[in-house]
């Protein structure tokens, strides 16, 4: 379980990492991002600027809840990145029900629409997020002798949130 901890938070730490640097590394991706609030016509128009800011805030401090080596404060990271999750697969299934038309900007570059498969891909998330917190309650740490079997969770967990965050291109690709 040691392990798992380690490649969920990881897993998590490199999804939001992402998206916060496809949404926010610079003024072009922030106003696509804006715009796509702007298309779910869920948020007011005078609070598109302020909702987009506290997501972006809310998805570097996961990032940084994540990296921190401490089990009460991976809890706390997992518990918001659930709680956002939620809120974005909820915010999607309303989109959806309505039939508007609105671009993935989850990870900033991708304009795919808004799909069932992004409720799906959420759902998939905050089942990770819950399984760490869950773990990191129950875990001790390791030793320093056990460096491969850690190297191997981080990257597992890397390369699966990378995965996760071109999940567009890859469903694009195979479909």
């Amino acid at each position: 379980m040691y392990y798992f901890a380690i490649a969920s938070r990881c897993f998590i730490g490199v999804v939001f990492l992402v998206s916060f640097l496809g949404k926010g590394i610079n003024s072009g991706s922030r106003r696509a991002f804006i715009e796509s609030l702007r298309e779910t016509r869920l948020i007011p128009d005078r609070l598109l600027s302020m909702s987009a800011f506290v997501i972006l805030v809310a998805e570097m401090t996961i990032v940084v809840l994540m990296a921190v080596p401490n089990a009460t404060v991976n809890v706390i990271g997992f518990a918001i990145a659930a709680a956002l999750l939620t809120v974005f697969a909820i915010g999607i299934v309303q989109v959806l029900r309505s039939r508007r038309q609105a671009s993935c900007r989850c990870f900033g570059g991708s304009s795919a629409p808004l799909r069932v498969r992004h409720v799906l891909r959420n759902v998939l998330l905050v089942v990770v997020c819950l399984a760490g917190a869950l773990v990191m309650e129950t875990t001790e740490a390791g030793t320093a002798s056990e460096v491969a079997g850690i190297c191997i969770a981080l990257f597992g967990g890397g390369v699966f949130g990378a995965l996760t965050t071109k999940f567009d291109e890859i469903v694009e690709l195979f479909g």
